[in-house]
């Protein structure tokens, strides 16, 4: 267990790479892959010691899905091309199964929880190597583009560019922020708070307008309820003449005094460096060339293309960019050509590759693992896990939403995120221990854990099976 859970952590805490860490076989291979092979083995060894094999929630409909895409690479206009994007594919949900099985029925669910929390942090430490380096001349680390060239960069972590960086970075983020919202042990110590203004700052000066339109969401996801109850209060008050208006406190005030003086002076010195014009280069707003929207609407118009034409009936993960690339008279060759014409937004994308028949599983399974846990939750809530589920579970929902202005399917990271999930929700519904703070169970020296169940009904027949 000790070696399963060695090998799961380095798989989690570089997932992000990109630039590092990866090989050319066939396609960009990434380091995490390989650790994830070796959880694979390790989850094999498991089931044969045990001889059970755990099932998740929505799994029958994730494996139809999975099916259906191997069946529709007949319809690809490059089979061989969707053969191994279906093989990528196949080896992620194998993934997300063997981790099941080493975590479902664990405790050492909360080191795996605390691991990739700080994944998040860690990334975000490079992150901020990367943006003090050129100013103190240490170099540039992996930097991909610049806001002042040679001086001040865009942070892009280890991914490619700062807007994939961004992408990775918002899961860590929002979980993070819900986490200590909902006072979970995990992140309540002080140095969590740290961390969180950390992973704020560097997911900001990533300077990707995703990612500042996702945090002002959170922020007025978080605020409005609140202003909205004190707003009703307050009117329920007046109606009956007992209205008492709070002031605010004179630190209050000059707290907000200071933050918007501190916003208005930096902006005040940034403009004496650089052209504020440069952040809203892409969108072609105030004049700034409209190359990135541009992309993006002409994506959406050709997946859109792809599915009016094979409504029914999917094209395959692989198959769509080769649609794609055939309505602009091309025609794919390589796997590396898969990245001109990837459709677009994510959600439309796996919708041409599986069609509306294909889709309706896909869709399900989500619902399951997000919507579908609400009751879990609710019902389990002074349990720290639960609290963990509902963060991974706002996290995956913000996610989801980045994914409708870049990036893939195959994002290596976003599918780590459905397994910690997956095997956190199956975990609080099937494996129960005394004591609140779930997080700090100590791992056993050795072996594989073979815990006392306690079930509403054995997961021996709902959720796993003997062989």
């Amino acid at each position: 267990m000790k070696f399963a859970h060695l090998l799961m952590s380095f798989a989690l805490l570089t997932a992000s790479c990109d630039l590092v860490l990866t090989v050319d076989i066939a396609g960009t291979v990434r380091f995490c892959q390989f650790m994830l092979l070796g959880v694979m083995l390790c989850a094999v060894a498991h089931m044969l010691e045990t001889r059970t094999i755990l099932w998740p929630r929505g799994g029958y409909a994730l494996a139809l899905w999975c099916i259906l895409q191997g069946i529709f690479i007949v319809e690809s206009p490059a089979p061989s091309t969707s053969l191994l994007l279906y093989a990528v594919l196949l080896f992620t949900l194998l993934g997300i199964a063997a981790a099941l099985q080493i975590y479902g029925r664990s405790p050492h669910i909360g080191s795996l929880m605390k691991v990739y929390l700080y994944s998040f942090v860690i990334v975000s430490l490079f992150g901020a190597i990367q943006f003090i380096s050129p100013a103190l001349h240490l170099g540039a680390p992996l930097i991909a583009q610049w806001i002042y060239p040679g001086l001040i960069p865009r942070i892009n972590g280890f991914n490619y560019e700062p807007s994939y960086f961004a992408t990775y970075l918002i899961i860590g983020w929002i979980m993070v922020v819900d986490l200590r919202a909902s006072h979970a042990t995990i992140t309540q110590s002080r140095r969590w708070f740290w961390f969180l203004l950390l992973i704020s700052a560097i997911l900001f000066l990533s300077t990707s307008k995703t990612a500042w339109l996702l945090m002002m969401a959170e922020v007025l996801a978080r605020f409005l309820p609140v202003v909205w109850r004190h707003i009703v209060r307050q009117t329920t008050r007046l109606l009956r003449g007992s209205w008492i208006v709070d002031l605010p406190r004179g630190k209050t005030i000059a707290g907000v005094l200071l933050v918007v003086a501190f916003l208005a002076a930096s902006a005040e010195v940034a403009s004496q460096f650089v052209d504020l014009n440069t952040f809203l280069s892409g969108t072609g707003i105030n004049g700034t060339a409209a190359h990135s929207l541009n992309d993006r609407i002409g994506g959406f118009a050709a997946t859109f293309e792809v599915i009016k034409l094979h409504f029914w009936i999917g094209r395959s993960l692989g198959g769509v960019p080769a649609t794609i690339a055939q309505l602009h008279g091309l025609q794919l060759r390589t796997i590396s050509d898969l990245r001109a014409f990837w459709g677009f937004p994510v959600p439309l994308d796996v919708f041409a590759a599986s069609g509306f028949w294909g889709f309706i599983p896909f869709l399900w399974f989500f619902l399951t693992i997000t919507a579908g846990e609400r009751k879990l939750i609710r019902s389990h809530y002074d349990d720290d896990r639960a609290k963990w589920l509902q963060a991974l579970i706002r996290a995956l929902i913000f996610e989801w939403l980045a994914l409708c202005a870049d990036q893939n399917l195959l994002r290596v990271y976003l599918w780590f995120h459905v397994t910690m999930i997956v095997v956190v929700g199956y975990n609080l519904r099937y494996f129960h221990q005394s004591g609140k703070d779930f997080s700090s169970l100590a791992p056993q020296k050795a072996g594989f854990p073979q815990p006392a169940l306690q079930p509403a009904t054995s997961p021996i027949t709902r959720g796993a099976s003997t062989f």
